[in-house]
């Protein structure tokens, strides 16, 4: 209903329902939704497709992770499994934002799992600064989702996943590796911008 008023309206990032300014949840389903009025129509594949989407960017990291880690018989069963169970395929025919927070945390788990398992050489500064900007721009992705809370919680998993794999003080020592995590915290508040800058008062006030 959200996406529809936006269209209706022109609107990309000012959210309402029933006409009455809405911010309790992310901008990005919104936004997918309406590429997918664009490019398919009013009709159940546009509000669905970013599910179908989603889907498959989780199975092929965590067959991407299996074929790292053992075989690549390992990594089909790993991305079938993601894909095909009963949640994500029961959530994917609903115009809802479970599949796609799924996937973000798939694809950000995978980035984790293969960057462990490579074996790392010392680096100049943009090396390290690249080495975990693509799990930090996955988390920042994720809080535009439902909420900054999914980035938050996802790089708490990161920061206790480096923890116990021993990484973790390297990587606080690291002016790069701030710096990559800052990127993914910049691209999650950059997300939430345009409707602040568009509908400040009614953004901070439900938001």
């Amino acid at each position: 209903s959200q996406a529809i008023e936006m269209a209706r309206e022109g609107r990309w990032f000012v959210q309402t329902l029933a006409d009455v300014p809405d911010y309790y949840k992310g901008p990005l389903h919104y936004i997918l939704t309406r590429v997918g009025f664009l490019i398919f129509g009013f009709n159940l594949l546009a509000v669905t497709y970013m599910n179908w989407l989603f889907a498959l960017l989780g199975a092929i990291s965590f067959f991407f992770l299996g074929t790292k880690w053992k075989n690549e018989k390992t990594g089909t069963i790993l991305g079938l499994a993601f894909a095909l169970n009963i949640g994500i395929f029961s959530h994917s025919f609903a115009s809802q934002m479970e599949v796609e927070l799924c996937g973000f945390y798939a694809i950000a788990t995978a980035l984790l799992g293969i960057s462990s398992l490579q074996k790392k050489k010392s680096g100049n500064f943009i090396q390290k600064y690249l080495q975990d900007l693509p799990f930090w721009i996955v988390a920042g992705l994720a809080g535009l989702s439902k909420s900054p809370l999914h980035s938050f919680l996802i790089g708490l998993g990161a920061l206790t996943f480096w923890l116990f794999e021993g990484t973790l003080i390297k990587r606080v020592k690291s002016p790069a590796a701030w710096l990559s995590a800052l990127t993914g915290v910049f691209t999650c508040v950059a997300g939430y911008l345009p409707a602040y800058l568009l509908d400040q008062k009614n953004f901070l006030e439900i938001f």
